[in-house]
């Protein structure tokens, strides 16, 4: 019988094996980030030495199923979201699941929970070189492109709330996205109107964060802050990861305008927890 036991987060190395099958893009991105302690990370695996199968769980709406499927592994990754992960999610107002696996076996798999389904997305991988060669284009008159950065997030004449509710969901702490990470956003007066920011970050790799205000949209402000982004992980050498659902037509044009280039077509399990606090 497989059993799944909390895996302490020194030994989440040891999940690194787990991540070579196609659609494991994005999982190996959170892996490493939980790694380097910038996502918040709740593990369990088979096995502390030589584990085959895992599950992640960023204390949000990311989820992780490491390892092949098999019956046993079905059975025990349904008895923990069932037991533990389900609930603790209620309490944690998560109130979905978006839920990666890192093997194609899984990809009829659902968990058990009411109007479950499986929802296609797609992953690009930043191309530096068009990042470098592609202008930062000018935002309308009215807006201004700015760095997000501890005086930007501390102003108390500007209106951050919405971005800084963004970091805050992706990071363990904003202070600790301050001092790892980085984005850019654009004002409208007092107002930050969008913005792109880092995370799921390690070494050499981060993820893109990325929304426009629904007031503000369809005025290139999103692709803006995005080009900003582009150029400074092109700079810096980072391998920088935009995923968006596979219908969500403006966000793949925004992120190919920037520089990104399709990587990866994969399926995930979505759910909505009834009952979430």
């Amino acid at each position: 019988m497989t059993k799944l036991y909390p895996l302490p987060i020194a030994l989440l190395p040891a999940l690194r094996p787990l991540l070579d099958g196609p659609g494991s893009l994005e999982a190996a991105y959170a892996l490493e980030a939980m790694i380097a302690g910038h996502l918040t990370c709740h593990a369990w695996a088979d096995s502390f030495a030589s584990p085959t199968l895992a599950y992640l769980w960023d204390g949000g709406a990311l989820h992780y199923v490491l390892g092949a499927r098999t019956p046993a592994a079905k059975a025990a990754i349904e008895a923990l979201f069932t037991d533990i992960i389900a609930p603790a999610a209620r309490v944690a107002s998560s109130y979905y699941v978006k839920l990666h696996s890192a093997d194609t076996g899984w990809d009829d798999w659902l968990p058990p929970v009411p109007g479950a389904r499986r929802l296609e997305r797609v992953a690009y991988l930043l191309d530096p070189a068009l990042a470098r060669d592609t202008p930062v284009p000018q935002v309308a008159e009215g807006y201004r492109l700015v760095e997000i950065d501890a005086a930007l997030l501390a102003d108390p004449a500007l209106d951050t709330a919405a971005a800084h509710s963004e970091i805050a969901s992706c990071w363990p702490s904003v202070a600790l996205f301050l001092q790892q990470g980085f984005g850019y956003g654009v004002l409208a007066g007092g107002e930050l109107v969008a913005w792109c920011t880092a995370e799921l970050v390690s070494p050499g790799r981060c993820g893109v964060g990325i929304e426009t205000a629904a007031a503000h949209q369809r005025r290139g402000l999103a692709t803006a802050a995005a080009a900003a982004f582009a150029w400074r992980c092109a700079q810096e050498g980072r391998s920088a990861l935009w995923d968006a659902w596979a219908g969500n037509a403006p966000s793949r044009r925004t992120g190919e305008k920037a520089g990104w280039a399709l990587a990866e077509e994969y399926t995930v399990a979505f759910a909505v927890l009834d009952g979430a606090k």
